[in-house]
């Protein structure tokens, strides 16, 4: 008998977690004589007592060893994350080669715009919390005392809140995070609910729900746009949902982009190259509707709720994206180094003066043609 110990705060969340046990960890065990596995809890020393509480599972497989992708160490060279193949080839090269030389940039992290819709019925200006006075005109759209952190906005068809303004403070960035609570009242749709640039039926600039991606369905789509070009990316199938979700979308500079639902990093159905360089053609914060609304086709806007749109100068991490959903935006970095690329391998420099070079492709080559599955040897 062998006891299995995961990160126990999961079972006080209400919300589903994959647990990924790895059997060679039973260290001592022969796992040729294993002939049942029990589930259960128990407090520390066997007791059974105490606690009380539902607990839902589901999908309990057995596999040999494989690729999983969201177990990869950070030090493993597996760049060609569109692949998700847990193998350093001839593609993790190209990623490499592609920010040849560059290096990354420095720059002071902190909110840009912080919308909470809470400013009433008769309000028709959406008041900005970041102090930074970047106030949204609300066209129509109808304030709802019970949001999700105190009120929020309901939309429908194409009802926005606008700021024209925004090519001052969001053109010209190395880093980016989007973050919001959004509630839609359908799903299996194509509805957007924040641009950037005037709705032209595209995803360089946005955000939004989409309904039939390349290989998927009812996933989320984003987009980037630099003066090195264009980034988009689609999320993991059926994550549309009724029920009030946290979305952010961070980016940094030859990083990429990231998904964050509720949370937790998503891994995209289809994931561009990472995209290098500055933001460039963000003229508008414009929430409630996304690219597919310039199709000419009112119901491509967002029929739901929105509450507590969040903008910053860089990429939140994770543990600063599960701080600010809780309407906490008090970021706990106040200076943030932008990585220019995934290949920044060689990590004895100091932030400020890295860049990627033969330092870095010496590291590559050392993990050439390895391959890391899950259980890890």
């Amino acid at each position: 008998s062998v006891d299995y110990h995961h990160d126990m705060s999961d079972i006080q969340e209400a919300s589903w977690h994959p647990w990924i046990i790895d059997l060679a960890s039973f260290g001592g065990v022969d796992l040729t004589n294993v002939t049942s596995i029990a589930i259960g809890f128990s407090k520390e020393g066997g007791s059974t007592a105490g606690g009380s509480g539902l607990v839902y599972f589901d999908d309990i497989s057995l596999y040999a060893k494989r690729c999983e992708p969201t177990e990869r160490t950070e030090e493993f060279a597996d760049l060609d994350y569109a692949g998700n193949d847990c193998e350093v080839t001839h593609e993790e090269v190209e990623v490499m080669s592609a920010d040849w030389l560059t290096s990354d940039h420095t720059g002071t992290g902190k909110m840009l715009l912080h919308w909470k819709f809470d400013d009433g019925a008769a309000a028709t200006i959406a008041a900005d919390s970041s102090g930074n006075n970047r106030t949204g005109d609300i066209n129509d759209a109808t304030w709802v005392e019970a949001g999700k952190i105190g009120g929020c906005l309901d939309f429908y068809e194409g009802q926005y809140v606008i700021d024209n303004d925004a090519n001052v403070y969001m053109d010209g960035l190395y880093g980016l995070t989007v973050a919001l609570w959004i509630k839609s009242n359908a799903t299996d749709i194509d509805a957007g609910f924040i641009i950037f640039e005037e709705p032209s039926g595209n995803d360089r600039r946005n955000i939004r729900y989409d309904e039939d991606g390349g290989d998927t369905e009812d996933l989320i789509k984003y987009g980037v746009t630099t003066d090195e070009g264009q980034e988009e990316d689609e999320g993991s199938e059926y994550t549309q949902t009724t029920s009030w979700q946290h979305i952010a979308v961070t980016w940094a500079s030859g990083v990429g982009l990231k998904l964050y639902i509720d949370g937790e990093l998503d891994i995209p159905s289809d994931d561009d190259n990472a995209q290098t360089g500055a933001t460039t053609g963000y003229d508008r914060v414009m929430v409630g509707r996304g690219g597919k609304y310039g199709d000419g086709d009112d119901s491509m806007g967002w029929n739901g709720y929105i509450d507590d749109v969040q903008i910053y100068n860089f990429a939140l991490s994770k543990a600063e994206i599960q701080n600010v959903m809780t309407g906490n935006t008090e970021a706990p970095r106040q200076v943030d180094y932008l990585n220019i690329s995934p290949a920044e391998l060689y990590d004895s420099r100091p932030e400020g003066e890295r860049s990627i070079n033969f330092e870095d492709f010496a590291l590559l080559m050392q993990r050439f043609l390895d391959k890391q599955e899950f259980p890890l040897d």
